[in-house]
């Protein structure tokens, strides 16, 4: 399914048309019963770590951080609020990482839970009225952050021929390829319920659940004989014992020192916006935006 061409830029620069927005949200009834969910077995993934222990670190700077992507398609005609309830609803109670949040200590020392029970997540519509291009994007960075398990919300905006799907997932559950996923589950599951179809019968998900346990049980595998890690080693051992410097004029670089401790090198700028968002703006039928930090690269 071809929705349209991709294009980047700047989120301040994404001027949607006035509209009718419909926003979807977790309901108190199921951010009670998150709040309840056991603790998991399941570790959390090397990439969702970072992101807590980025997303903790800047916010304790002042900072703005690299957390939220925002998927965006266009479909023809009057949004039919039932039938989209329906598509959000079976897409979060289908991809079994939102049902995780997860408590933060440090990043050696994060906790997850886990809803056992998938049809306890329950979103729901709110009518917002006409909405301002301003009001729209405030709108949709509104979506809570990666220290809240309701970190992922939905929308539309309605105009008088078209309206406009909006998603809004922190990183720490999107990237950019789950982005076209997203994208490829409600337009097809919205248009076949639309159309008279029965729902849509999609494969089974893939467990992110699983990937982390795959992701653990082959990092403890490994040692310093391993092939991958003496790939590292040498590597770093041909550039003086480091990892090679980011060369860009505003930033100040880490010392080899902090790199070979481990740490995440500290990036300033002269001046620090409050955002620094981008926004993906395809052509006629979709589009994604993307929000990187403005303190920091994005290095997830």
């Amino acid at each position: 399914m071809l929705l349209g061409s991709v294009s980047i830029g700047s989120i301040e620069e994404w001027e949607a048309p006035p509209g009718s927005a419909v926003s979807w949200r977790a309901s108190p009834a199921s951010c009670a019963k998150a709040a309840e969910a056991p603790v998991s077995d399941v570790p959390v993934s090397y990439m969702q770590a970072q992101h807590l222990r980025g997303f903790v670190d800047q916010r304790a700077k002042g900072l703005d951080y690299s957390r939220l992507v925002i998927v965006t398609c266009d479909i023809p005609g009057q949004c039919d609020i039932r039938a989209m309830t329906y598509v959000v609803n079976a897409h979060v109670r289908r991809h079994d990482t939102f049902r995780s949040w997860f408590e933060y200590h440090d990043v050696h020392n994060i906790v997850r839970h886990t809803m056992p029970n998938p049809a306890d997540i329950k979103f729901v519509p709110t009518r917002h009225g006409d909405l301002t291009s301003e009001e729209l994007r405030q709108l949709t960075l509104s979506t809570p952050d990666p220290l809240h398990w309701d970190c992922f919300t939905y929308g539309i905006v309605q105009y008088p021929d078209r309206f406009t799907i909006y998603v809004s997932i922190d990183h720490l559950h999107m990237d950019a390829t789950f982005a076209g996923v997203t994208l490829m589950e409600f337009h097809a599951m919205y248009t076949t319920l639309v159309s008279g179809g029965a729902p849509l019968a999609l494969p089974e998900a893939g467990s992110y659940d699983a990937f982390c346990m795959r992701q653990k049980e082959l990092l403890g595998s490994l040692t310093p004989d391993s092939p991958e890690v003496k790939a590292w080693a040498d590597f770093a051992t041909s550039n003086n014992g480091s990892l090679p410097d980011f060369h860009c004029p505003w930033a100040i670089r880490s010392s080899p020192v902090e790199r070979r401790c481990g740490s995440r090198p500290s990036w300033t700028r002269s001046r620090q916006p409050t955002s620094n968002r981008h926004a993906w703006q395809p052509g006629p039928a979709s589009s994604v935006a993307c929000w990187p930090a403005p303190g920091w690269p994005n290095m997830n």
